[in-house]
């Protein structure tokens, strides 16, 4: 549910401001001939809504601030940090495919009168698929149950905000590992504590 109301909100903030820029063009971009994983698409009148809404802050909101390249920038970053916030499941070479949606923003905004909110759609639907690539990983090391800790020299990074994206799905999966090894050492520590505790009169 919750990168449902990522997605939500990504294409909330695609419509909180709008740039005067009327110069320049806007790209054209288009769903997937595939339909999407997810299922999701723009209902037919969000493109409309979002441009309205856009226009309307633009005139109220108190701070007036247009949708320029960099608060473009800012919003794609904060909507990819919202689905990936640990950096684990987007590769770079989707970072570099989504590229052109992050400088353009302010621009789909106010396309032909309508906000083309496209991106929104796209991004969470690979984020979905990655999703599943993750989940069917961990499951299968799940079942093998091999993991051994007799090693002192291993090293995992918790926070990960601001790592760079995994190369490739084989370094995505070594990420995968270590944060199940970790998270299932942590469970394993938790519940022979949680015994030793009954164990005391």
């Amino acid at each position: 549910r919750k990168p449902l109301l990522a997605l939500l909100a990504f294409v909330g903030a695609l419509a909180l401001f709008w740039a005067g820029c009327e110069t320049s063009k806007a790209p054209v971009f288009t769903l997937p001939d595939q339909p999407l994983a997810t299922g999701l698409k723009p209902g037919p009148n969000d493109a409309r809504i979002a441009h309205v809404t856009a226009r309307l802050l633009e005139e109220y909101h108190y701070l007036q601030r247009p949708l320029d390249t960099e608060m473009s920038e800012r919003f794609f970053d904060e909507y990819v940090n919202s689905l990936d916030p640990r950096h684990e499941n987007f590769l770079q070479s989707d970072m570099a495919e989504f590229n052109i949606y992050r400088t353009n923003l302010d621009k789909l905004t106010i396309d032909h009168g309508t906000a083309d909110v496209t991106p929104a759609f796209v991004i969470y639907d690979r984020y979905a698929k990655r999703i599943q690539q993750h989940d069917a990983y961990v499951a299968e090391l799940l079942k093998q149950d091999k993991f051994k800790f007799t090693s002192t020299d291993d090293k995992i990074t918790i926070d990960r905000r601001d790592a760079p994206f995994p190369k490739n799905l084989e370094e995505a999966e070594a990420l995968w590992y270590q944060r199940l090894r970790y998270e299932y050492l942590e469970e394993k520590l938790s519940r022979e504590i949680s015994t030793t505790h009954d164990n005391i009169v």
